[in-house]
């Protein structure tokens, strides 16, 4: 792996911390076996996963939400860790389509040039997830029975 690449898989994403009760509620938090995320009402067993839907959600609908560097966000697993491979991969590749961002000089600049584009990866993914999550916060509000269906989660992919 070149260093271009170790820096991608190194991002740690985050959301804004008002999007937090949400993955509580939505996410298995503290291990358990897949078909436990069920019986206790959650439809995620990781909060990357949820977090990986929003960003699809966000990028399908077209929503980036603006992230201000003023913004604190809540930060977990580093990209690396996201399973499956194929969706994180999809996932950057995603994000790179839609940052302002030139491949090919990625390998010729100094670290901290580097670091700045990464960065702008980063954000990509960080505004178009959050815009995913705030479109799932807006349809909880709207319809809080909907969001106890089974199919809610599915349904946003229509």
């Amino acid at each position: 792996m070149n260093m271009v690449e170790k820096k991608i898989y190194s991002i740690s994403p985050g959301y804004l911390p008002h999007f937090k009760p949400m993955f509580k509620n939505y996410v298995q938090f503290g291990g358990g076996a897949d078909s436990q995320r069920y019986v206790k009402g959650r439809y995620f067993s990781n909060v990357y996963e949820m977090y990986v839907f929003a960003f699809f959600l966000g990028l399908k609908k077209e929503k980036p939400f603006e992230i201000t560097d003023d913004d604190i966000l809540v930060k977990f697993w580093e990209v690396e860790n996201w399973k499956p491979q194929e969706i994180r991969d999809h996932l950057i590749a995603s994000s790179i389509a839609r940052t302002d961002i030139d491949l090919f000089s990625l390998q010729d600049l100094d670290e901290r040039e580097l670091t700045a584009e990464i960065g702008k990866l980063k954000n990509t993914i960080e505004k178009y997830a959050n815009g995913g999550l705030k479109i799932i916060a807006t349809l909880i509000e709207e319809d809080p029975d909907s969001a106890e269906q089974d199919v809610f989660f599915i349904g946003m992919l229509s």
